[in-house]
């Protein structure tokens, strides 16, 4: 009897041990579920609310904006200015003559700006030639020197075509967004 009373002894050691084992992994398996349950209520309480935002109807502090469907409204495409083609003597250190044969495109925000530059295209012609004709090849060769030469252009145009007159308003601001190659050849 004393060998059964043992056998007896070691599976109840066994089920104690296995039962802590078993208690923590459905611990967890409870905690799992109850993050689960509160996760999908938070969303079904919210949802309508995370819908709002993410739509851009509600606000950062959680009220509603009017009119978004209007400013949801579809961009208008694109204006684009072609500009050229122009052939400009560069400058040159050394005997020969090197010149630059390009085409621009302006890329602008507005109607407005479009017509006020189709307005002073004369003007615009004379700036970016006395700007091309004051660059060297060497400068023009490489694509930094041709960022530079963008960021000039833009600089460039930004600058009034009008001088401000007591009687009539200033030039607004110019939407010009980029400055596109579409010929650009150095000999």
């Amino acid at each position: 009897m004393a060998g059964a009373n043992e056998t007896v002894d070691d599976s109840e050691t066994e089920d104690t041990d296995a039962k802590p084992g078993k208690k923590k992994l459905l611990k967890i398996v409870a905690a799992g579920a109850l993050c689960l349950i509160i996760a999908a209520a938070v969303f079904f309480y919210m949802k309508d609310d995370i819908t709002l935002f993410v739509e851009g109807e509600l606000g950062e502090h959680g009220e509603l904006i009017e009119g978004v469907e209007e400013e949801l409204a579809v961009a208008p495409p694109p204006i684009f200015i072609k500009i050229g083609p122009m052939t400009v003597n560069l400058v040159s250190d050394d005997l020969g003559q090197h010149l630059l044969y390009t085409s621009l495109i302006l890329k602008v925000d507005s109607e407005e700006t479009q017509e006020i530059i189709n307005t002073h295209m004369p003007e615009v012609d004379s700036r970016l030639l006395l700007l091309l004709s004051s660059k060297t090849g060497e400068e023009l060769a490489t694509m930094d020197g041709k960022t530079v030469l963008t960021e000039e252009i833009l600089a460039l145009l930004d600058e009034p075509f009008t001088k401000p007159q007591p009687t009539t308003k200033p030039q607004p601001t110019l939407g010009i967004s980029a400055v596109l190659f579409s010929e650009f050849i150095l000999q």
